[in-house]
């Protein structure tokens, strides 16, 4: 398991663990699962992922978890052929995990935004339910 694997599954297992009430999502269980992990991960960041990515933000509105990662490259330096390796992983891992899975039949959405070195957008796209196959 390569150190992108291993902090994509530290971030899925936050989801599994500690207290699942919020105050203001007390009446969406999902939503408050949602606002619960986003919390637990918050108090760690900024969290190197590999040598180019570091998981900047986190945060949590209604029943989507939006995370936003920062490359140390520029945009132009990117390969087109990263976005859809990157989407491929990060769908597979969020659809490997049970209770992150249930999560999404639920309704939970995943979003992932990344800027690169100059804060320019890079690309950004969404993990669904539907998305797993």
């Amino acid at each position: 398991m390569n150190r992108l694997q291993k902090i994509l599954a530290m971030l899925f297992a936050l989801t599994l663990t500690g207290q699942t009430t919020i105050a203001h999502a007390q009446n969406d269980p999902v939503a408050a699962a949602v606002h619960a992990a986003v919390g637990r991960l918050q108090a760690r960041l900024p969290i190197r992922v590999d040598e180019h990515t570091t998981l900047m933000s986190v945060v949590a509105v209604g029943k989507t978890a939006k995370y936003a990662f920062k490359l140390d490259v520029r945009k132009t330096r990117v390969p087109s052929k990263w976005y859809s390796l990157q989407k491929d992983v990060l769908t597979q891992k969020a659809c490997e995990q049970p209770v992150v899975r249930k999560l999404m039949k639920d309704g939970a959405t995943y979003q992932y935004l990344f800027t690169d070195i100059q804060n320019r957008y890079v690309n950004e796209f969404r993990v669904r339910d539907s998305n797993c196959p």
